[in-house]
């Protein structure tokens, strides 16, 4: 049995032994067939700030350099203590054909937002195994158009437009077996509602032509 004292909320390594046991049982549940698909929110900071509200006071003034260190040790400890805790165990566990269960899934870790809290462009991705070689993986791709920049009139805030998240949830939905007519609705293409703020339009042209499509290079 694990207890926890008052300080959980700001000591990362806490954090992380809590997230390990719950790595644990994901592990085994997808080991034995129990469940194809797990989603995590996690609702830990993984950081030591602790004068306030990390979410007012941190993550809302993130572009100030003094509080983006929390969020990169927070997103470090994250990475660290549980994403490549997950990876390690699955990459442990042999599967029926006799290969490793790590290659046959699809770990994926990313934010709701990009440079900017709640701004959801240029989302940072990283994932685990290949989904039985759907995917090409040990690479870095930025899918960015950094020739164009939205910069709100702040010189801290930069970010590009890029290809739809919409494609790259439907690009794991194919890696599962499905094709682009068991989920897309109302001739969008690409899985989940779909906006683009009308003064951004003409930047996301070309990427909504090819929604359906498997995301290039990693595919």
């Amino acid at each position: 049995m694990i207890t926890y004292g008052l300080d959980f909320g700001h000591n990362p390594e806490l954090q992380g032994q809590y997230w390990q046991a719950f790595n644990d049982v994901l592990a085994v549940a997808f080991f034995c067939g129990l469940t194809r698909i797990a989603t995590i929110l996690f609702d830990n900071s993984f950081g030591t700030y602790a004068s306030g509200p990390w979410h007012q006071d941190v993550t809302h003034q993130a572009l100030l350099p003094e509080k983006q260190e929390f969020v990169v040790e927070a997103n470090r400890n994250l990475f660290e203590l549980v994403f490549l805790d997950l990876a390690a165990k699955m990459d442990a566990i042999p599967n029926e054909s006799g290969g490793i269960l790590l290659d046959q899934a699809l770990i994926m870790w990313t934010q709701e937002s990009g440079q900017v809290t709640h701004y959801s462009y240029g989302l940072p991705v990283v994932t685990a195994g290949g989904a039985n070689g759907f995917f090409n993986t040990g690479q870095f791709v930025d899918y960015r158009n950094m020739d164009v920049i939205y910069d709100n009139g702040n010189e801290l805030y930069s970010d590009n437009p890029g290809l739809c998240w919409n494609q790259r949830m439907g690009t794991i939905l194919q890696s599962m077996g499905l094709s682009p007519a068991d989920y897309e609705t109302d001739g969008v293409g690409g899985y989940g509602y779909h906006y683009v703020d009308p003064d951004n339009t003409a930047d996301y042209v070309q990427a909504e032509q090819v929604m359906s499509e498997p995301l290039p290079i990693i595919t």
